[in-house]
């Protein structure tokens, strides 16, 4: 280990040397190797490619550890807007992430399923309840979570809001869940 470390330090080393003087015209240095590039590029606040529909509001992240947020209006006009975060996080079994959702559902049971036809593997979590998880509490809500395995990464993503909000928006919520994909960081 310690040879090749140190073979490793000469190599750089040597690279490092400055460039013999010659006549020939200065060029440009060469460019850093692609896999070296990627390791020093900074990480993007969101790494999922992604399209909602235009009536979906993004805002600014309440917090560290939500990647993306939107306030979503009711189409009929008549409930309050749910919301929808998106986290993520170091991966977790579904069990566990379902138990916790469960849980700021007030325990209400659970429809666990797979989105057939997702780009990266996608389970979908529907739960109605009153909502405890946030302030203030919502009575009468809908929960669907997603568990999105995209890559190296897992996204945990949150729609949450009064039931009529939440119903009127689940086929665009699926369709959303169907096209989301891992963008290059």
């Amino acid at each position: 280990m310690k040879t090749s470390l140190l073979a490793i330090g000469l190599i750089l080393a040597a690279g490092c040397s400055p460039a013999p003087t010659s006549k020939a015209p200065a060029t440009a240095p060469p460019a850093a190797p692609p896999s070296a590039a990627k390791e020093f590029r900074p990480p993007t606040k969101n790494s999922l490619s992604y399209k909602t529909p235009p009536e979906w509001i993004s805002e600014e992240v309440a917090d560290n550890m939500r990647k993306a947020q939107y306030r979503i209006p009711d189409k009929g006009g008549k409930a309050a807007a749910a919301s929808l975060t998106f986290f993520s996080m170091s991966p977790q079994s579904v069990e566990t992430i379902v138990n916790y959702w469960r849980d700021k559902m007030g325990g209400a049971d659970a429809n666990v399923a797979t989105i057939k036809g997702a780009a990266c593997p996608t389970t979908l979590v529907d739960i109605a309840g009153d909502y405890t998880g946030d302030s203030p509490a919502i009575s009468d809500a809908r929960f669907l979570g997603a568990i999105v395995e995209a890559g190296e990464r897992t996204w945990y993503l949150k729609f949450v809001g009064p039931a009529a909000t939440v119903e009127g928006w689940r086929e665009a919520y699926v369709e959303m869940l169907k096209s989301l994909k891992p963008t290059e960081q």
